[in-house]
């Protein structure tokens, strides 16, 4: 597990078209990744093999002007390295953080992210219906420090 580089960019990619690709959210999940890769505001981490293919990862980053709060964006690839990954990400902002969030589509390329958040104490705090296109909604889960 580490944090993915600029030359992890074709392996993640791949891996987040695999999940995302030819659905609404294909071009915006490569833009966070893309984010994330370049050191934005955003963070990737991934479980990557040693000939350097990349098995899972996350992408989180900030809440821009909320003080101490953690956005997870999604998870990809393997399910168990994911979940490990997200258990990762949230028990070091444990410290930092005074709250976690995830705004996922209802959809079922999001079905990983929320499993893996899920499995970690996050929970559905809203469900905006609609929001995102007609019949699929947005759903809020969030995880308080401590919790």
């Amino acid at each position: 597990m580490r944090a993915l580089a600029p030359e992890d960019v074709a392996s993640a990619r791949a891996l987040v078209l695999g999940q995302f690709g030819g659905t609404r959210y294909e071009a915006r999940s490569i833009e966070v990744l893309e984010d994330a890769l370049i050191g934005s505001e955003r963070g990737a981490l991934g479980v990557v093999r040693g000939d350097g293919e990349v098995l899972a990862l996350i992408v989180h980053g900030a809440v821009a002007g909320a003080q101490g709060v953690l956005r997870v964006d999604y998870l990809a690839g393997d399910p168990v390295a994911a979940r490990a990954l997200a258990e990762s990400v949230v028990m070091a902002a444990e410290g930092s953080a005074r709250l976690m969030a995830a705004e996922l589509p209802d959809d079922a390329c999001f079905a990983l992210t929320e499993a893996g958040l899920v499995v970690l104490g996050f929970q559905q705090e809203a469900c905006i219906p609609d929001l995102v296109a007609e019949g699929v909604a947005l759903r809020v889960f969030t995880r308080r420090a401590g919790s």
